[in-house]
């Protein structure tokens, strides 16, 4: 009985951590600064999968050397979207983030970038 309560509990742990679409990319180190932030929010559309690209530095800004890239998912229980690189990346002063709705659910984003100047 100890061993099935203790499964189900280790279960529904994983089953709860796995809700939020987070991503994470590089390693922020000790002498690294935000570089950017942003939100990237989408309405939900009924059966439709919203995609948004989201670039940096954005025009007229200035890059500098991304060492980590963090995507934070607003969405706790599992309705929200996901997030890919497309172009760029750790170690490049670019970026291009696809983010992915769920087909009919809203999505809400939180990107961080930080790196070197």
């Amino acid at each position: 009985m100890k061993f099935l309560v203790l499964a189900l509990a280790t279960l529904a742990l994983a089953v709860s951590a796995q809700l939020q679409h987070n991503g994470a990319w590089g390693t922020r180190g000790p002498q690294d600064v935000l570089l950017f932030r942003e939100n990237v929010v989408a309405k939900s559309k009924w059966l439709r999968v919203n995609k948004v690209d989201l670039s940096y530095p954005q025009r007229g800004q200035n890059g500098g050397t991304i060492t980590a890239i963090n995507v934070y998912d607003g969405s706790t229980n599992g309705k929200g979207g996901y997030a890919k690189i497309k172009a760029g990346g750790v170690g490049q002063n670019n970026v291009t983030i696809r983010f992915k709705s769920q087909r009919g659910k809203a999505m809400n984003f939180t990107v961080e970038i930080y790196g070197q100047k």
